[in-house]
């Protein structure tokens, strides 16, 4: 059905950027319609219940809610009730060699780190200097030379590298600025997480909108924005309807938000542009509700990331090799929110998350290889938790193609572009496109990749588009 009025702002996209961009331009007072094609907004922060056991669909943790952090400023702009929790172990790496309990606190991680790699106190400190920032010097390309420059080196350069190890990159070719930017972050201001699940802070920013007499409207399918010249007048939708706008923020996909814009010269190399960027990988995991606590398995505190490999290479290597991908023996990332929020699971039992990087294969090669991966993640969390296959009450997995339907992301990307580069902080899309009143927000633009990032470019856009209303 067609909307019966004319907004001042339509935000079309539903996750963390486009909840964020159209809360702060309700904040504004701005009259806001905010379109997401699920059933529920949130994207990548959503959460999904299967009988008692809640899940998360993506995201496991937030950063930059501490005092001063910058998403908490945003959200206590915006006035979003949710309530953040933080174990005191966020997560404990095991390895073969080692394993490591990473604290919540700052000066407690710093101290973990200098207990554990005492041959390496000097080099860390000269890291978490470069995190404090402040130098005014460029920083170096790569992750690998970020390491190199502070100096480390064996065991806890591996562990550092692992740590982001989500990115999908080995430490050669990710982007130097944007390393520090996840360290600063995750080491010195992350591990939170909402309580009630994520889509609990996804519902807290939906009601921010509609409490500033905004419109939040799940189950639209955007289909394109109609208009001439470089001017967006309407977003028209799959079900026949339309909304009009003095502006609009699209918090889609970049390359689909350029398909969906009315044909302009302008756009038209920046759209071949956008074709040549490469994606970063995406994800294949497991939900699994246990009828026993985790501590009845594990000794190890917090989620738990097991590197058998010893080295991150292979880890990546597995994105390129289906026989290293589906093996029982490998990687694989436990994460457990019921450890941090007892309601994500019934008393007496665990809510959990096998994670692991995948790459984008055709549905038909998913459909084929669902359960032998299923199965192969279990095998891998098994080494990290014995018992955990006798325990399992509820089992379901996604595959990359569920993560693109969940947040849009092209290729199910879980962090967009790739962070190497040429695509990374500055390099990525400014909020500004070619069509004078269509404003970009998510991962796809600056400052990068992450939940927090991501919330943050949500602000930007909204900060945009106040001045182009203004004008």
């Amino acid at each position: 059905m067609s909307s019966s009025k004319t907004y001042d702002v339509a935000v079309v996209g539903g996750g963390i950027a486009g909840l964020t961009a159209g809360a702060a331009l309700a904040a504004m007072g701005h009259s806001v319609m905010l379109a997401e094609r699920n059933p529920a907004p949130g994207g990548c922060a959503t959460s999904f219940r299967r009988g008692a056991h809640r899940f998360d669909a993506g995201t496991s943790a937030l950063s930059g809610l501490g005092p001063g952090g910058r998403l908490r400023r945003i959200f206590e702009g915006l006035g979003a009730t949710a309530e953040f929790l933080r174990p005191p172990i966020r997560e404990t790496v095991v390895t073969d060699r080692f394993s490591f309990a990473l604290p919540a606190e700052p000066e407690a991680i710093r101290a973990s780190f200098a207990e554990r790699f005492p041959d390496q106190r000097t080099a860390l400190e000269r890291l978490f200097a470069l995190l404090a920032g402040g130098s005014g010097e460029r920083p170096p390309a790569t992750l690998a030379a970020v390491l190199a420059a502070c100096g480390l080196g064996g065991d806890c350069a591996f562990l550092l590298e692992a740590l982001l190890g989500n990115l999908g990159l080995p430490a050669a070719r990710v982007d130097g600025a944007t390393a520090l930017s996840f360290f600063r972050e995750f080491l010195l201001d992350g591990g939170y997480y909402p309580a009630g699940g994520m889509g609990a802070l996804a519902a807290s920013l939906a009601q921010r909108i509609s409490a500033s007499g905004g419109t939040v409207s799940c189950r639209r399918e955007a289909g394109a924005f109609a208009g001439g010249g470089d001017e967006i007048e309407a977003v028209r939708f799959d079900d026949g309807g339309e909304c009009r706008a003095a502006a609009f923020v699209s918090a889609m996909s970049a390359r689909r938000t350029y398909a969906m814009a009315p044909p302009l010269a302008a756009a038209a190399e920046r759209r071949r542009e956008l074709d040549r960027l490469s994606l970063a990988p995406s994800a294949f995991m497991v939900f699994l509700g246990l009828g026993r606590r985790l501590d009845e398995l594990t000794p190890h505190a917090g989620h738990i990331l097991s590197l058998p490999e010893g080295e991150m290479g292979a880890v990546y290597r597995t994105l390129a090799d289906d026989r290293l991908l589906l093996a029982p023996e490998g990687y694989v990332y436990v994460i457990a929110p019921s450890r941090i929020d007892p309601t994500a699971a019934p008393p007496g039992g665990e809510s959990l998350c096998l994670f692991a990087l995948a790459p984008w294969r055709s549905p038909g090669f998913w459909e084929a290889h669902r359960r032998e991966m299923t199965d192969a993640l279990v095998a891998r969390a098994e080494r990290v938790l014995p018992g955990l296959s006798a325990c399992i009450r509820v089992a379901e997995s996604s595959t990359p193609q569920s993560i693109e339907r969940w947040t849009g992301n092209d290729g199910g990307a879980i962090y967009g572009w790739e962070a190497i580069p040429g695509q990374s902080g500055a390099s990525r899309l400014s909020p500004l496109t070619p069509w004078r009143n269509l404003f970009l927000a998510g991962h796809w633009t600056r400052p990068g990749s992450g939940v927090c990032a991501a919330a943050y470019s949500g602000h930007m856009a909204a900060r945009t588009v106040r001045r182009h209303l203004a004008e």
